[in-house]
């Protein structure tokens, strides 16, 4: 199912009048140029996997590249193809392929695979791609070419390119917090690689959270996820990263994304009401409650009610009891009882946003929820509108 895709050029949330994930392409823009400036790299690869994290791959590519993103990262070779069909021209780097990739869709679509076996690499090279990336063990999760057998494959490589084959154009590797022992790995593969007589131009380290210490010296690019869109991949203000937030060297990153839905009805409701699927919200007093036509078929996670909040009428208001496929309930009463004039039928409800209109932001879902904003926004189902600015 395609996304339903609104014309862009909408000024503000809400105006489409239906249920609506707001982009501003504009924060992504700024939200690059001063990730740049923080981590003091002038050459920038942009994320866009997952459709962007649910912000929309292509308008997010071409924000990034007017930006001055100089390369696009993705995950899997099919989500290449829509930025290609989109005109876009610009180096894409893949990560992740299955052990017996042939790398034929990689030629055609011209990417650059980054690979992370000796077999890989071979199968890339023999391919016919035009240039790849060789990805380093260094320990952890990560999986990466072993020590024993880089220097090797990087001298194979070297021969390869000599001789008209692929380049080696980059090394990448993702550190997802600061570990001098992933570092040290990483300088030592780097320098090997030269040895054999490679020089690839852009070493990557980042990916989440630049400019806190991650990019490091041996760096030559860096690598902007998550921050790129104002957001952190990892669990806010939970565990051992609550301390430290891993925005918090950054104030000046914008969430790039906004949703809304407009409120389908409203309903006087007594005390003692129960609400939504299984009552697990009892009124504890007279209120007004909200029909809202989000549920977790849009992507809302179902175990929202109870935990989280919107904003309605201006005013930040619960979700209560649970969230169903189509749609959720919000406690409105305390928006009715200020005699806010937008507590009305058909009124967009923001349930991730601004404060100014009463919103969360994903970062305070993420912190209810206990998972990252990443998990809040790249949730989002086809069945929301886009709408791009």
């Amino acid at each position: 199912m395609a996304r339903p895709e609104a014309q862009p050029g909408a000024a503000s949330p809400g105006e489409s009048g239906g249920r609506e994930a707001f982009v501003d392409t504009r924060a992504i823009a700024r939200n690059l140029l001063t990730l740049r400036e923080a981590a003091g790299m002038p050459r920038v690869l942009a994320v866009v996997t997952g459709d962007a994290f649910g912000h929309g791959a292509v308008p997010v590519a071409l924000a990034a590249l007017e930006a001055g993103a100089e390369a696009l990262v993705v995950a899997r070779l099919a989500e290449a193809e829509p930025l290609r069909m989109a005109g876009i021209t610009a180096p894409i780097v893949t990560w992740q392929h299955a052990a017996d990739e042939d790398f034929v869709e990689a030629v055609r679509l011209d990417v650059t695979p980054a690979v992370n076996s000796v077999a890989l690499a071979r199968a890339a090279a023999a391919a016919g791609v035009r240039a790849v990336q060789l990805v380093p063990e260094i320990g952890g999760e990560q999986l990466g070419i072993p020590d024993d057998a880089w220097p090797s494959l990087c001298a194979e490589l070297a021969e390869r390119e000599h001789a008209g084959g692929p380049s080696v154009t980059g090394i990448m590797a993702t550190v997802p917090e600061r570990d001098d022992a992933a570092f040290a790995r990483i300088d030592a593969a780097v320098a090997r690689a030269r040895e054999t007589g490679l020089r690839p131009e852009l070493v990557h380290v980042c990916e989440y959270e630049p400019a806190r210490g991650l990019e490091h010296d041996a760096a030559s690019a860096v690598r902007l996820g998550a921050a790129l869109y104002g957001l952190s991949a990892y669990e806010a203000h939970v565990g051992r990263h609550a301390a430290a937030h891993p925005l918090h060297d950054v104030a000046a990153l914008e969430p790039a994304l906004t949703l809304t839905a407009p409120v389908l009805g409203l309903k006087h409701a007594p005390a003692g009401v129960g609400v939504s699927y299984g009552y697990t919200h009892v009124t504890e007093r007279p209120t007004t409650l909200a029909l809202v036509p989000l549920g977790y078929g849009d992507g809302i996670p179902r175990r929202s009610g109870n935990h989280t909040r919107a904003g309605i009428g201006g005013v930040n208001s619960p979700i209560i009891g649970r969230v169903a496929m189509d749609a959720l309930v919000v406690d409105a009463g305390a928006a009715a009882e200020a005699g806010s004039a937008t507590v009305s039928i058909g009124e967009p409800a923001q349930l991730i946003g601004s404060p100014d209109a009463g919103a969360w932001s994903a970062e305070d879902w993420a912190a209810a929820l206990q998972t990252s904003s990443l998990d809040i926004v790249a949730r989002l189902t086809t069945r929301v509108r886009r709408v791009i600015a």
